[in-house]
C-alpha cells in the first residue's frame, strides 16, 4: 500500500439521531476534520485565549470553546423527514444558528462532538 493513497475526505456529513431512540432525525451536518485548516486556526486563537485563564476559569468555558470548535467544524446543515427548528423545515445555515442548536440541544452537541473526535470516519476504508 502506497502511503499516499491514504487521504482524508475534506468533509463527511454526520446524521444526528433521536437520544432515545437512535432513529436519524432528518437533521445532517456536514463537517470538516480537526486537521482542516480553518479549524486548527480557531483551536488556536482559542488555545491564546486559554492561556490568559486559570484552570478553574478554563473549566467554567470548556463547553462553550468546544462549541465554538464546531461551530468552525461545520459546514452546512440538511433537514428532512418534517423535522423543523422555530417552525422552519430548512433553517438556513449560519454560525449564528448552528452554535444556538448546540446550545439549546446538547444531545446534537454530543453526537458531533463524537463524531468529530472520531478521526476514523475521514477515511475510506
Amino acid at each position: 500500500m502506497d502511503l499516499n493513497s491514504i487521504k482524508p475526505k475534506e468533509t463527511v456529513k454526520v446524521e444526528i439521531n433521536h437520544p432515545a431512540t437512535g432513529e436519524p432525525l432528518g437533521l445532517s451536518v456536514e463537517m470538516r476534520s480537526r486537521h482542516d485548516n480553518t479549524v486548527k486556526e480557531k483551536v488556536k486563537s482559542i488555545e491564546l485565549r486559554g492561556g490568559k485563564l486559570t484552570p478553574a476559569q478554563r473549566l467554567a468555558v470548556r463547553d462553550a470553546w468546544a462549541r465554538e470548535i464546531l461551530v468552525s467544524a461545520a459546514v452546512g446543515w440538511e433537514w428532512s423527514n418534517d423535522l423543523e427548528f422555530d417552525s422552519d423545515p430548512s433553517p438556513e445555515f449560519s454560525d449564528a444558528m448552528m452554535t444556538r442548536v448546540l446550545s439549546e440541544y446538547p444531545f446534537i452537541f454530543e453526537q458531533l462532538n463524537e463524531q468529530f473526535g472520531d478521526i476514523s470516519a475521514f477515511f475510506s476504508k
